[in-house]
């Protein structure tokens, strides 16, 4: 059985296979006849036939760096940075 997309109930898109197991990279039949590579996110249902649906994993952007809120000033406190601060939560001189 060709693995192919089909409508979840919650409206995404997933996969409908045969041994589908999250993280494994499948090549996925397209109604037109063209294929596409998709990572297997969440196994939804599988069959006792090896039939399953899953959710089509969804790509990790780049780790974002926060940016200090306009006028944010270190607290003074040793290590203080709009990420985290023990004395003030990163809140800076405008904390509290």
């Amino acid at each position: 059985m060709a693995t192919t997309y089909t409508k979840l109930r919650n409206g995404d898109w997933g996969l409908r296979g045969t041994n589908l197991c999250v993280g494994q990279t499948v090549t996925v039949s397209k109604r037109d006849g063209s294929t596409k590579s998709e990572t297997v996110g969440r196994v939804l249902w599988s069959g006792e036939d090896g039939a399953c649906l899953a959710t089509v994993a969804r790509e990790q952007s780049a780790p974002r760096h926060s940016q200090p809120r306009r006028g944010w000033a270190p607290c003074g406190y040793p290590g203080c940075s709009p990420d985290y601060c023990d004395e003030c939560d990163g809140e800076g001189r405008w904390a509290s």
